[in-house]
């Protein structure tokens, strides 16, 4: 009897850091948008993601005067230099302004609520996952919208095609 109690402390804990931490997929719902026209009709957490991961990335490509800047982690170890477009200072200011700029369109007639819906998602992202996107950016050229929507957050099952690929 008295290990109940601390097997619901344990299971709430452990629940809040397994995949699925972040879905807004009951606010979705409930203004009637289950999936959002993403390049194809995706899951509303998983066309966001990807969409917001875009967006991230879109900004840190666009970033003016990109140079190469000199980065230390401890006092003894030799600098290193690393694109200012992908150094922890440039990802914080691009997750900062974001969610200012990232779109979702549902299928079907818009719902006046979407636009509000599509804000606070973003906000829960990046409040939830900033250690995590700014880990895979940092220093990396490469797209991330695979890497952390498919892989690390697992909130698609699969890549939004093209609708001329579908």
């Amino acid at each position: 009897m008295r290990g109940w109690p601390l097997l619901l402390l344990v299971s709430a804990t452990v629940d809040a850091w397994v995949p699925g931490r972040w879905d807004h997929a009951k606010a979705f719902k409930k203004i009637g948008h289950n999936e959002l026209a993403c390049p194809a009709p995706q899951s509303a957490a998983c066309c966001l993601c990807w969409n917001i991961v875009g967006e991230i990335e879109l900004q840190l490509n666009a970033t003016a005067n990109d140079h190469e800047m000199d980065v230390v982690f401890r006092i003894s170890e030799e600098k290193k230099q690393i694109p200012y477009s992908r150094s922890e200072g440039r990802i914080l200011e691009v997750l900062d302004a974001v969610c200012n700029d990232v779109k979702a369109e549902a299928a079907g007639a818009p719902h006046k609520r979407l636009k509000y819906a599509v804000a606070n998602a973003c906000h829960h992202f990046v409040d939830e996952f900033a250690d995590e996107v700014t880990g895979a950016f940092y220093n990396n050229l490469a797209p991330q919208q695979s890497t952390l929507c498919l892989g690390k957050f697992q909130v698609c099952s699969s890549a939004p095609l093209p609708k001329d690929e579908l």
